[in-house]
């Protein structure tokens, strides 16, 4: 019974030593492609931007993580995706310059 059990444990280490080298390795060549939310994070209707910006990134989580763990293929290159969020305090008027904000400060942030 100990044999087995051991028997079993070492092979268990073997494998996730070698399927997690490759994944590790696969990683090096995911880009990441940014994905913008602009919603109302503070101000009087924060309590509904708040849930969105958190169902945008579960929604996210779960193309990186689980439907495509080594990168989501587009053309000849693999993705992952970041969500990038700016918030316009609740006022209509300020959405505009929140966008215009993260285009200038360019999606490199």
């Amino acid at each position: 019974m100990r044999k087995q059990f051991l028997a079993v444990v070492v092979a268990s280490a073997f494998l996730v030593a070698a399927f997690g080298a490759t994944s590790l390795f696969a990683a090096d060549n995911i880009k990441i492609a940014k994905i913008g939310y602009e919603g109302m994070m503070t101000g009087p209707l924060s309590m509904y931007g708040v849930p969105l910006a958190h169902g945008h990134q579960f929604a996210i989580d779960y193309l990186n993580k689980v439907l495509f763990p080594n990168g989501m293929p587009i053309g000849k290159d693999k993705y992952h995706f970041e969500l990038v969020v700016e918030d316009d305090g609740s006022n209509p008027s300020e959405a505009p310059l929140a966008l215009s904000g993260r285009w200038t400060k360019g999606s490199s942030e």
